[in-house]
């Protein structure tokens, strides 16, 4: 017998004899294949990858666990499910063997949700560096800016007083010469 898990276009196919481990391994890793493929590897981080959604509250798992039909579920949510309708899956509507959904940590989908959180973090932390870095560069711009046009004012001032003495100069040379020439 076997055991396939399908999401979208993608299948898993897990022999039903085997021990729990390994297909705890087996289901975690093609999540972890999904998760890699649906963010392109790890580029964007707004949303999380759908395989760490559980799939009944299709939030970001806390606590992933694995039932006995290699789902993986939020523990509260297929908690919360299980009382209301025991030892029946909430995916296949089909009664689990000994009617058991033997709920298990998933480990391998924990430590991939962390390692989301932790590239969110690191991409959150990224973005404000760089706002804060452009929010500097604006700053410094706007300094220059008002740093120039402090000099030419300052140029025009002083060029304004300059060609003003040179006016008055060549006022009082023409005086000088008409004087002369009177006399």
């Amino acid at each position: 017998r076997l055991l396939v898990i399908a999401r979208g276009a993608t299948e898993l196919t897990v022999p039903l004899g085997e021990d729990r481990r390994r297909r705890d391994i087996a289901v975690a890793e093609h999540c972890w294949r999904r998760a890699s493929a649906t963010t392109g590897g790890a580029k964007d981080m707004k949303e999380p990858p759908e395989d760490l959604l559980c799939p009944i509250t299709l939030d970001l798992m806390r606590d992933p666990v694995i039932d006995a039909n290699g789902h993986t579920f939020d523990r509260s949510a297929i908690e919360r499910v299980l009382v209301h309708r025991p030892g029946i899956s909430p995916l296949t509507n089909e009664l689990y063997v000994n009617g058991d959904a033997r709920l298990t940590p998933n480990r391998l989908v924990c430590n991939m949700i962390d390692e989301f959180n932790k590239a969110v973090e690191e991409e959150s932390e990224r973005k404000r560096v760089a706002e804060e870095a452009a929010k500097k560069q604006k700053q410094t711009q706007q300094k220059e800016k008002r740093r120039r046009k402090q000099q030419k004012a300052e140029y025009e001032r002083t060029h304004q007083e300059t060609e003003c003495e040179r006016t008055q100069q060549e006022t009082r040379r023409r005086r000088t010469h008409q004087e002369t020439e009177c006399e």
